[in-house]
């Protein structure tokens, strides 16, 4: 019986063993990961004043610059994805014109909270698990034609949350179950957004490719400028 239990013994020693070296090991594959991710950060938000032009405060390069600094900085908790939030032309042009802008702001915070509140027990008692976001609402298209608004940006998912994020119907569920009011109507979810786009950054991309951080926030900013423009974050 006392062999038994010293045999026993030396199996758990043995197991406990090897799941420590197993712990170590993923845990250097995830600071070299993360060490990976900021040296390539690093490197694309030194190449941003090479390729759009250069930093000053109010200049769209400086933009660019401050947001991927915000990345870099959040790297090692947060994975970054490219977004696009577009409501239904029919539900917005419904609207005032001076309203619109108001109207895809608050259903963008909304939607944050309404996600925060389906990838987190509880939200409010677990701020560092919540979504952060850089979103920018805009009015025209890419060529500067009058498009209704809708919104680009760059969201940050806690990555103990990614797998739940990024499930196939984790988005649509939430949009069937969600409401939105805007003064004293009450609209479905599903019959005021259109699409929610959700891409994949590509780190090792070229600038001036969209998959590329620096060159998304470049295309979401482009109207920066202009009356219809709203940074959100």
């Amino acid at each position: 019986m006392l062999n038994s239990n010293y045999i026993i013994q030396q199996q758990l020693d043995n197991c406990f063993n090897r799941l420590e070296y197993a712990v170590c090991q993923l845990t250097e594959i995830r600071d070299l990961f993360h060490e990976d991710t900021q040296s390539q950060l690093k490197e694309i938000r030194n190449s941003v004043s090479k390729q759009f032009g250069k930093i000053t405060p109010t200049s769209q390069s400086n933009l660019i610059s401050n947001q991927l600094d915000w990345m870099l900085n959040n790297s090692s908790d947060y994975k970054f994805y490219p977004i696009t939030i577009r409501p239904y032309e029919s539900f917005i042009k419904g609207k005032p014109f001076n309203l619109r802008k108001e109207i895809v702001i608050k259903l963008v915070n909304e939607l944050v909270m309404k996600f925060d509140a389906h990838l987190i027990k509880q939200p409010k008692k677990q701020p560092h698990l919540r979504i952060i976001h850089h979103t920018y609402i805009e009015n025209q298209t890419k060529y500067g034609s009058p498009d209704i608004e809708h919104a680009h940006g760059v969201w940050g998912i806690h990555k103990s949350l990614v797998d739940k994020w990024e499930t196939n119907d984790f988005i649509q569920s939430v949009l069937e179950k969600g409401s939105f009011i805007f003064g004293k109507y009450k609209y479905s979810l599903n019959d005021v957004v259109h699409s929610i786009n959700v891409g994949e950054f590509d780190l090792e991309s070229d600038i001036t490719s969209k998959e590329n951080p620096a060159r998304w926030i470049k295309y979401s900013t482009k109207w920066n400028s202009s009356e219809g423009f709203y940074s959100l974050t």
